[in-house]
């Protein structure tokens, strides 16, 4: 608290139990200007051991501290709402009479020999004879009488007799009546609609003065900081108070010690679920979830509270259920002020899934619909229901984003359950925990931000990657659609995870395994004429493809080459190379065996495989419609559009075909490609190996089907 507005409470409120007196009381307010000399003069005829406690002058506080002062109290009084909201209004009193502090009319009573004011009375009468609009004087005397913890319908120990007596006038003139103290003093605690009533007065009233100090601090030209700052407490009131898609309101933000409620309702309402007390509802929810996390985070259901849930015993057992899943799951404690200064995140979480089929053997089953229960670090508590695919999509992403924001060194620091929508333990489901939990920690090592995760649902996979860090998902229907979205090109390197779920055990498995950044290799599984090729490029692109072959060295050979020559060009493009070794990490791998025994061969090139016997190049470059046009060169023979029109295919073909001493029209290949930069947008970026292979192999299609009109 800023020193004049500590020093005004000091002098209200102060009790000297030795030692000498404070200073401020035995000099008159008027002659403040005189402190130091007054002071010095008193303790002339004063012992030593009674000289006056000298705190200085009391000031006028400034307008910088008055709102300092002001934003504490809006802070404190989110969770101590009482006692916080006499001193906010004090606050909003001072600011608009900085020079008529209360401890004045203190000083004037003790200097003049008089006994003072109590000094919550005296704030009290300031503050309500300023602005005395009948419900918010309502509120204000609720907030006086509980902050004074008097029980006045019954013999209270903890005030003293005038002290009393002086409150029960009080009251009075307020117009309670010996029912109203009863409510009131109720030991065991207050009932849900008081609670109510309580809490939407304190809402309005905290928005009215977080809006009032803001307009302050914005006419006074001052700023409050640190964990006083507007956007940090303006996070804690939102997290308190704000209601927000999902959230589910604490309505005891300490306004009671307690809540007693003896006679409870749990009903299916016309629409969704309600709370009924002596038949009226006190609280309506879309779903059963949602109203029994409410009687939950308030505590609404006691040991003395007479239950009835209006339904079969299946929805009985759904509550109990629930109820000690939320026991196990969500915590009280609140949340520090360092929390406010970053953004919420998730780290407790219950997923509630309602599946389609249990029994799909294509990956984990289909779901309905799920719910989720969450608590964040902001201390809000959600019940957020999710419908299809799309809703699928939002939980997944929603969920691992917060699991994300939850980790800790080598784990997470969260807790995470799945149950089915009886809130049962469903083993089915559980694949789902362990997606989340895996896909969590596949993001979370260093640079993985790049890599896809695949996983599959009722048939369907699905990859997960970030873009510009925000999650997204895409449908793959097929092996075939997956296969095309791997072999994509990418900004940054980046890995394949393949989930159980996926069910993939076959070469794929090991081809993800291989990624390593700038490295291109290619595993080869070679079978009686065609060998099958998987090339893990050096941004971690994977692109299968066959193709026929005569010997293992020939054919890793040629992919060596091949390769070698379009890293070469890929380096030489850059402005600014990368220092190191110019020779190409190409790496040929030979795949014996099936899963799990499958055995790595490393494929030597021979020294013999060191030049093609036949030089076929074609240079590819952009048309004005974004298109590859390719000229070709066979051997010496230079080949374009411009000297072939049409048939430019063809004619490249029959060169090759009377190249070949034998002049057949076998396959031909491509033994050296070049490729333009990428499309705009990537113009800086040369293609990579996969994109080399995927246009060579286009390329030799078209040739061949060239070759095979040639015969």
């Amino acid at each position: 608290m800023p020193k004049p507005l500590l020093l005004d409470e000091f002098y209200r409120t102060a009790i000297v139990l030795a030692g000498g007196m404070p200073a401020g009381w035995l000099i008159e307010p008027d002659q403040d200007a005189r402190h130091a000399t007054l002071t010095r003069a008193l303790n002339r005829q004063l012992p030593g051991a009674k000289a006056l406690v000298d705190f200085g002058e009391l000031a006028t506080p400034t307008p910088a501290q008055l709102a300092d002062f002001a934003m504490g109290q809006l802070s404190r009084a989110i969770n101590q709402p009482w006692k916080a909201l006499l001193k906010l209004n004090l606050a909003d009193y001072y600011s608009r009479h900085p020079h008529a502090l209360l401890s004045r009319q203190t000083r004037l009573d003790l200097y003049n020999g008089m006994p003072p004011p109590d000094s919550y009375q005296a704030l009290y009468e300031a503050i309500s004879t300023d602005q005395p609009t009948p419900p918010w004087l309502g509120l204000m005397q609720r907030a006086f009488y509980f902050k004074t913890s008097a029980m006045l319908s019954a013999a209270s120990p903890l005030l003293p007799p005038w002290q009393a007596m002086e409150l029960r006038a009080l009251v009075k003139r307020w117009g309670w009546d010996g029912m109203r103290l009863r409510g009131a003093d109720n030991t065991q605690g207050r009932d849900v609609r008081s609670l109510l009533g309580d809490y939407r007065a304190l809402v309005d009233e905290m928005t009215a003065r977080f809006q009032s100090i803001l307009l302050y601090c914005r006419g006074q030209a001052v700023m409050t900081t640190g964990h006083l700052r507007a956007d940090v407490v303006a996070r804690q009131l939102f997290a308190r108070f704000e209601p927000k898609p999902g959230k589910v309101e604490r309505i005891n933000t300490g306004l009671a010690v307690a809540v007693h409620q003896p006679n409870l309702t749990i009903s299916r309402a016309q629409f969704g679920w309600a709370a009924l007390v002596d038949g009226d509802a006190v609280a309506r929810f879309e779903s059963l979830t949602q109203l029994v996390v409410w009687l939950h985070i308030n505590q609404i259901i006691g040991d003395n509270t007479h239950l009835v849930i209006d339904g079969p015993d299946a929805v009985t057992e759904q509550v109990e259920r629930l109820e000690y899943e939320l026991l196990r799951l969500l915590h009280d404690p609140e949340p520090t002020p360092e929390a406010f200064q970053l953004p919420a995140f998730s780290d407790r979480q219950l997923y509630l899934l309602q599946a389609q089929d249990l029994g799909t053997p294509l990956g984990l089953p289909a779901l309905a619909h799920l719910e989720v229960v969450s608590q964040n670090s902001w201390g809000e508590v959600f019940v957020t229901r999710f419908d299809g695919k799309a809703g699928f999509y939002e939980a997944f992403l929603e969920g691992l984003t917060n699991l994300l924001s939850a980790r800790v060194g080598d784990g997470f620091d969260a807790i995470i359950r799945v149950r089915d929508q009886d809130h049962r333990i469903q083993p089915a489901l559980d694949g789902y925990l362990r997606l989340l939990e895996d896909c969590a920690d596949f993001f979370a090592r260093p640079d993985y931000r790049a890599g896809t995760y695949v996983f599959r649902v009722a048939g369907v996979f699905y990859a997960l990657a970030f873009d510009e860090n925000e999650p997204s998902i895409v449908a793959l229907p097929s092996m075939a659609a997956l296969m095309h979205h791997l072999q994509q090109p990418r900004r940054l390197f980046g890995r394949v995870q393949l989930d159980p779920s996926t069910g993939i055990t076959g070469d794929l498995l090991q081809a993800c395994a291989m990624a390593a950044p700038g490295r291109v290799t290619y595993l080869i599984r070679f079978a009686q004429a065609r060998a099958t090729i998987w090339c893990i490029d050096e941004m971690g692109s994977i692109y299968r493809f066959t193709r026929p072959w005569h010997a293992r060295a020939s054919l890793a050979g040629q992919l060596t080459r091949f390769t070698q020559r379009s890293q070469w060009r890929q380096r030489a493009s850059l402005v600014m190379p990368e220092p190191g070794d110019w020779d190409a990490d190409v790496e040929c791998i030979e795949l014996l065996g099936q899963y799990p025994q499958v055995q790595f061969q490393p494929i030597e090139v021979t020294t013999g495989d060191a030049v093609d016997r036949l030089a076929v190049q074609a240079v590819g470059h952009w048309r004005a419609d974004r298109t590859l046009a390719f000229e070709w060169r066979v051997g010496p023979q230079a080949f374009s559009a411009l000297s072939h029109g049409p048939n430019l295919i063809g004619d490249v073909a029959r060169a090759i075909r009377n190249a070949r001493p034998s002049g057949t029209g076998y396959h031909a290949y491509i033994s050296d490609l070049e490729l333009p930069r990428r499309h705009e947008g990537d113009r800086n970026r040369p293609m990579q190996a996969s994109q080399y292979l995927m246009h060579k192999h286009t390329l030799e299609a078209a040739l061949a089907e060239a070759l095979e009109q040639c015969r």
